[in-house]
């Protein structure tokens, strides 16, 4: 008897708090299934694609020029990320560490008695620190879209110089010169920071609550002159395809989209 007595006390006490309360226990509820969907993860990428940079020749007396290069070409390069962003709802923010190799190719013709077409290919090693926001929209049961963007902070800390000379223009030539330089050497001619904006796409399938497989662009430039020396503006910047997986680190997340929870 004490049994039903409590349940219908209980009943009673319920629906007098819905009627009196009610977008208290609306809100209440809405927090609570909102707060079940927030945490952190971690997201690894590597990516590969092409680089260029943006020269100019400030002063076309610029030493062991016969006559300005032409236009920086594109050159192939790579990256790779260590992420860890913080979701709530739809919407992360993300950082982390990424490595990247940038740079471009050239050709200019130097010499003083017997001239060569110099072609000139430039690696530059960043590590860059991004901070992107992103916003998930979900695709059905397992797919989403989610593009981002932001802004990032590089630490440019050495580059690699080869240069193959030929006697014609437009060809490759010999190897002359391949050196990587770094520390002091590099200081000289080029800034140890610089900032740039990027932005991605990336499209993603869930495996489970816990890990998504992602793919997807992203472009990064170069917002200031990676060179000290005035005469010369070089401003780097990349087209990379990635791949990645994204980690929920703790408790499974449940998916924002009522319709897009995998059991």
């Amino acid at each position: 008897m004490q049994y039903f007595k409590r349940k219908a006390v209980n009943f009673i006490f319920l629906n007098l708090l819905l009627m009196k309360y009610p977008l208290v226990i609306i809100f209440s509820f809405i927090f609570l299934s909102a707060s079940a969907q927030n945490g952190f993860y971690l997201q690894p990428e590597f990516g590969a694609g092409m680089a260029n940079a943006k020269v100019k020749i400030q002063d076309l007396s610029w030493p062991f020029m016969l006559y300005p290069p032409g236009p920086a070409k594109s050159i192939t390069n790579y990256t790779g990320l260590l992420g860890i962003g913080y979701q709530w709802k739809n919407w992360s923010i993300s950082s982390g560490i990424d490595f990247i190799k940038t740079g471009y190719s050239w050709q200019y013709l130097t010499g003083d008695f017997i001239t060569y077409y110099n072609t000139e290919i430039k690696y530059d090693y960043h590590f860059i620190v991004p901070v992107m926001a992103a916003y998930k929209f979900n695709i059905g049961k397992r797919f989403f879209i989610s593009p981002s963007a932001g802004g990032a902070v590089s630490w440019n800390y050495a580059e690699r110089q080869t240069i193959y000379a030929s006697p014609y223009k437009g060809q490759k030539g010999n190897e002359t010169q391949n050196k990587l330089i770094k520390g002091s050497e590099f200081y000289n001619n080029d800034v140890p920071v610089n900032f740039w904006v990027a932005a991605k796409a990336m499209a993603g399938y869930k495996i489970n609550n816990r890990l998504s497989i992602i793919a997807g662009p992203e472009a990064m430039f170069m917002l200031g002159s990676m060179v000290k020396n005035s005469s010369l503006s070089q401003k780097n910047y990349t087209y990379t395809f990635n791949t990645g997986v994204t980690c929920q680190l703790g408790k499974s997340m449940k998916s924002t989209d009522q319709n897009a929870s995998i059991k």
